[in-house]
């Protein structure tokens, strides 16, 4: 199977890109490309990711909103992978995963599959860590959103969940054929994605014992 890594990025990032660097050059499954798409104002960062041997495309600039530009900078990616590769993994420029990670979740074959990233949540005016993972309502019900439980996280298994962020994630061409990334109001595009692989008939699952360490710092959003 042929794996396409890579992820929207910009020069923000460049607090973390030696453990990111790292992180790919680690990456064990021999079958891969790494493909990056920067949509920093300038060529700077790309050209720094270049210097460093990673594979990047600057985008550029001219759409308004960060949010817009991430979006366009995912069906980029999303159309390299329908033009000749069979998965997708998203790997945000700020998580590093375990070196044999694709294996893990290529062994799994299923259509989209995360491995676990913690983010800090703000709750109760304190920042909590929280898992980039939401359950399914046991009801039914499709506006339920609720992070995974810890003891749920805390079990070794393959779990079917709701939605998960798009930081590490393993998905088909076939899922990504029939899904294009987008976001609608205040919702997310990780989030939506999954909504609509599940409108599709997808599953979507979690491996709880592949763990990532997440080099978290919040984005300023800048119009």
């Amino acid at each position: 199977m042929k794996v396409l890594v890579g992820c929207p990025t910009y020069d923000g990032k460049l607090y973390c890109l030696e453990k990111y660097a790292d992180g790919l050059k680690a990456l064990t499954y021999p079958e891969k490309d790494i493909l990056l798409v920067d949509n920093s104002s300038s060529p700077f960062f790309a050209e720094h990711l270049k210097q460093r041997g990673i594979p990047v495309i600057h985008y550029g600039y001219d759409l308004a909103t960060p949010r817009d530009r991430i979006i366009h900078c995912r069906n980029l990616l999303r159309k390299k992978v329908i033009a000749g590769y069979d998965y997708f993994l998203s790997l945000e420029a700020d998580v590093v995963p375990p070196p044999s990670v694709i294996e893990h979740l290529l062994a799994h074959k299923k259509d989209i599959v995360s491995a676990v990233v913690w983010y800090y949540a703000d709750h109760d005016g304190k920042r909590v860590p929280a898992p980039l993972l939401w359950d399914i309502d046991p009801q039914g019900d499709e506006n339920y959103m609720v992070y995974i439980a810890k003891d749920e996280l805390a079990k070794p298994q393959l779990k079917e969940i709701k939605a998960c962020s798009l930081s590490c994630c393993l998905m088909t061409r076939e899922v990504l054929e029939k899904v294009v990334f987008r976001y609608k109001g205040e919702s997310y595009d990780d989030v939506m994605f999954c909504l609509d692989a599940r409108q599709k008939g997808y599953r979507v699952y979690v491996d709880t014992r592949v763990e990532c360490t997440h080099y978290y710092k919040k984005r300023k959003e800048k119009n």
